[in-house]
């Protein structure tokens, strides 16, 4: 069996493979989208975070087995775009869970409710 030449470059005149771009940000930007959207999981609203933040961590790996620099480039655009959608969802999701709670927390009177109950 004998190994291809263009791959190997220590076999002279051969030709080495093209450098891959580094897409080690968007998996630790994905990650860190992942675990605030697990966090938000228990109020329901991080579901929608979660899945973007899945796919752009798939996408981030998946660019590693690229066989060109065009789709690995192609594809850590697609982890960048699903990491902001991924975070924008998640302040938006905040924004919503901080103003349902001053809503509630305004509109109604628990102390008068918890009374009514012992009574």
């Amino acid at each position: 069996m004998t190994e291809d030449p263009t791959i190997d470059p220590m076999i002279e005149g051969s030709v080495a493979a093209p450098e891959r771009p580094d897409a080690t940000g968007q998996t630790i930007f994905s990650i860190v989208n992942i675990i605030i959207s697990i966090l938000m999981c228990c109020c329901v609203v991080g579901i929608i975070p979660l899945v973007f933040g899945i796919l752009a961590a798939i996408y981030g790996t998946e660019s590693k087995k690229a066989r060109t620099r065009d789709e690995a480039e192609a594809r850590i655009r697609t982890a960048l775009l699903l990491n902001i959608i991924s975070l924008v969802s998640i302040i938006i999701c905040l924004a919503v869970l901080i103003l349902s709670w001053m809503w509630i927390r305004t509109n109604i009177d628990f102390r008068g409710f918890f009374r009514k109950l012992n009574s």
